[in-house]
């Protein structure tokens, strides 16, 4: 078979999330171009879980897991690894200042309770407030010291505060930056400057849903890769990282009633294929770690990713016979 390859400069560093190791990353070649270079490690998909019980959320949402657990998030952390989620996306709702307001100290309590029952990669999100966010992320970094937790948002306005929790206490950080890629690179490089290694960086380009600003966030992390594989930018040579399932799950198509369903002709699970095709789309675009929200989206992710590789091992097998012939 006859397949038109780019020769690329450069490549995507590999990261190692978690005790565990978990690599992210590795690649010298675009999403699933088998045919050009290797794609080292299959994209991480992780679920995420709320550090309190959901609220106003739509039925098909809220009958993912068990009520029960739902209130619970050490139970909902270790439901979501069994439902095959590679790493665990701790959402801490509980700390906004606009809601419960809570602390560094009751986050950090929740975070040591999941860590104790799962044995994947930890992801822990702050609320988007940038002040509480550095406040409750730089004490759960110290709480946890060695634990190679993922903290995000990290962005330009409290990064200083944040970076010396990566260097001292062995985290990765989540650099995010408005869908754009220069802006991207800027945090990147401050982040180096302040002594980060690039080994503890995840680029979060911030995510769109669909319909909701997606075709934005394509374009940035297509662009992310076209700089760091083709033009070897060695600040945006990192895996990225796209919260999903928290865009997808607010929009109001998927936050129908039965009877909105019934009026528009739409189907339960419109939501969960949202995700899936957001999800898709940016795997397809470089993506290398995406946080969803519902076990369905998960599992047929899943089954996308490895039909993409099956078809991979296809392909070589014929490329190979092709060139005996």
């Amino acid at each position: 078979m006859n397949f038109n390859k780019l020769e690329y400069k450069g490549g995507i560093l590999e990261n190692a999330l978690g005790m565990q190791a978990v690599p992210v990353g590795g690649d010298d070649s675009h999403a699933f171009h088998f045919f050009e270079g290797s794609i080292k490690n299959k994209p991480l998909l992780a679920l995420d879980v709320w550090d309190i019980c959901p609220q106003d959320m739509p039925g098909v949402y809220l009958q993912a897991y068990a009520s029960n657990i739902l209130a619970d998030p050490v139970a909902w952390a270790v439901a979501a690894q069994r439902a095959g989620a590679q790493a665990i996306a701790l959402q801490l709702k509980s700390i906004d200042p606009n809601g419960q307001d809570e602390g560094a100290e009751q986050a950090s309590a929740v975070v040591a309770r999941i860590l104790a029952r799962i044995n994947t990669p930890l992801v822990v999100w702050g609320c988007d407030n940038i002040e509480k966010d550095a406040l409750v992320l730089g004490g759960i970094a110290e709480r946890h010291t060695g634990r190679r937790l993922v903290l995000g948002p990290i962005e330009e306005a409290n990064y200083q505060a944040l970076a010396p929790a990566a260097i001292i206490h062995g985290h990765t950080l989540a650099a995010t930056s408005p869908i754009d890629v220069n802006l991207a690179k800027q945090l990147n490089i401050l982040l180096q400057n302040q002594g980060v290694p690039l080994s503890q960086i995840l680029i979060d380009p911030t995510t769109g849903g669909l319909g909701y600003g997606l075709e934005y966030t394509y374009s940035v992390v297509e662009r992310l890769r076209i700089a760091a594989l083709q033009q070897d930018d060695k600040s945006l040579a990192l895996p990225i990282i796209c919260n999903l399932g928290r865009e997808i799950w607010k929009s109001k198509e998927a936050r129908f009633s039965r009877e909105q369903e019934a009026q528009t002709g739409g189907l339960p699970m419109r939501g969960i294929m949202m995700e899936v095709a957001a999800g898709i789309s940016l795997l397809l675009a470089g993506a290398n770690i995406l946080i969803l929200s519902h076990p369905r989206s998960l599992a047929l992710l899943q089954r996308f990713v490895e039909e993409m590789y099956a078809v991979s091992g296809m392909e070589a097998g014929l490329s190979q016979f092709a060139r005996r012939e």
